[in-house]
């Protein structure tokens, strides 16, 4: 990733920790999965610096660009696992016993209305809110 405060230069960034947090709701009969991350990320490389000062990553803060980037691929990794467990009818998120847990009565008249309850993924929609933070 690029970031105009290095000028240019290439930065690299690991997850250092996550924290994932879940919610289930219902609007209007309709079943909400809302996942909210906060993800701690760390610059761990900066690569084509074009000036001659050594930085230290060890403090870098995260500029608006960057927290936009990594939130942006987050999103798309987000997508792309969740087509993969629709189209295979994984849950391995949980889904269907958080549901249960929280919001029971509803979730089985959802699953009721459903032509094929084991779907139901397919009718869930999911929410992902993103909170990057330097760690």
């Amino acid at each position: 990733m690029t970031d105009g405060v290095y000028n240019g230069a290439d930065l690299t960034y690991i997850l250092r920790n996550k924290q994932v947090r879940t919610a289930t709701k219902f609007e209007n009969g309709h079943p909400i999965f809302k996942a909210y991350l906060v993800a701690g990320v760390e610059l761990v490389e900066i690569n084509n610096v074009k000036r001659a000062e050594k930085v230290n990553t060890e403090f870098s803060e995260i500029s608006p660009v960057i927290e936009s980037l990594i939130q942006d691929k987050l999103r798309k990794e987000f997508a792309a696992t969740l087509k993969l467990l629709r189209l295979n009818k994984a849950d391995i998120l949980e889904v269907r016993d958080k549901f249960l847990q929280d919001n029971r009565k509803e979730f089985e008249k959802f699953l009721e209305r459903l032509e094929d309850p084991e779907d139901y993924l397919n009718h869930i929609t999911f929410k992902f809110v993103i909170d990057v933070q330097a760690d």
